[in-house]
């Protein structure tokens, strides 16, 4: 099995004891996070902990499945559920916790454990109140990147770390509410080619953009582009490049040694009178009005 765990900084020994931690001196802190890969060669992995643990764990399932038994609300008994692929797992404090990974379901798994005196709170904010434990939250990159740059902060433990951490939680929670309703979010080819449309147009905005040529160059149809694009981002490529273009035009306005000229020119338009236009459209007021208000304020 493939491990990449880290725990917040003096818990480990603890942690590996049976007294697990609750911490409700701080709003929301992160203890430990981790990623497992189940391959063929390893033996069936449980985890039993049938009264469960004193604070909050999160499990996202990026791959293959688990096989979860949860109390039965009916009898107290227990029911054996299957958890696949772009599930999530929320057990709170004390909730049974007896799960197993078998090596044929090449299991891929990322987990986060948390505390704090608001996480209800912060829970019922992002639509994970309630007695349910297992949420769609789809498969997407972007749990991953986060789920990463979680492990890798408690490795490292730079300055900081804590906040960052509990920043990224929050980010990851946020992602997941987004996303429990949107079927696109499965982790296809598709999604992993308008991830990569967004990089390219965030990366050359300031530049003539065609969405024609750019579906030539990936071997897509302009129209499987667009209709992509719509269905995971929620506007097309060109009206994602416009919010774009418009949201560094208004960062650059606030610089007075640019003029409108040099504003529009750099955010890829080059007549200054048509992104005036699409300024105002966009934003309500023009760019020279905007670059008013905002020197008033000063």
């Amino acid at each position: 099995m493939y491990i990449n765990v880290a725990y917040l900084e003096g818990m480990m020994e603890r942690y590996l004891t049976p007294v697990d931690l609750e911490d409700r001196s701080v709003p929301l802190r992160v203890l430990c996070c981790g990623f497992y890969r189940v391959t063929d060669a390893d033996p069936v992995i449980d985890t039993p902990r049938p009264n469960g643990r004193k604070d909050y764990q999160l499990l996202y399932f990026h791959a293959g499945q688990g096989r979860f038994s949860f109390r039965a609300e009916e009898d107290g008994g227990q029911c054996t559920t299957l958890v696949t692929a772009g599930q999530v797992v929320l057990f709170r404090p004390h909730d049974r916790q007896v799960y197993e990974y078998y090596p044929s379901d090449h299991t891929e798994v990322y987990w986060v454990h948390f505390t704090g005196s608001q996480v209800e709170e912060m829970l019922e904010q992002f639509g994970f109140g309630g007695k349910e434990q297992i949420y769609w939250g789809g498969v997407t990159l972007e749990y991953q990147n986060l789920f990463r740059k979680m492990i890798k902060e408690l490795q490292l433990c730079r300055k900081g770390y804590e906040a960052m951490l509990t920043h990224q939680l929050q980010a990851l929670l946020i992602l997941l509410s987004r996303n429990r309703h949107n079927p696109y979010a499965t982790g296809t080819q598709a999604e992993q080619m308008v991830n990569d449309a967004q990089l390219y147009f965030d990366e050359n905005y300031a530049k003539a953009l065609s969405i024609n040529d750019y579906a030539a160059s990936v071997y897509v149809s302009s129209c499987w582009l667009i209709r992509s694009f719509r269905q995971y981002v929620g506007v097309t490529p060109l009206q994602y490049i416009i919010n774009v273009r418009m949201s560094n035009a208004r960062e650059l306005l606030l610089n007075p040694a640019l003029s409108i000229s040099d504003v529009a020119s750099s955010v890829g338009y080059d007549d200054p009178f048509y992104f005036s236009r699409l300024f105002k459209k966009c934003v309500g007021v023009s760019p020279r009005e905007y670059r008013h208000a905002y020197n008033e304020k000063q």
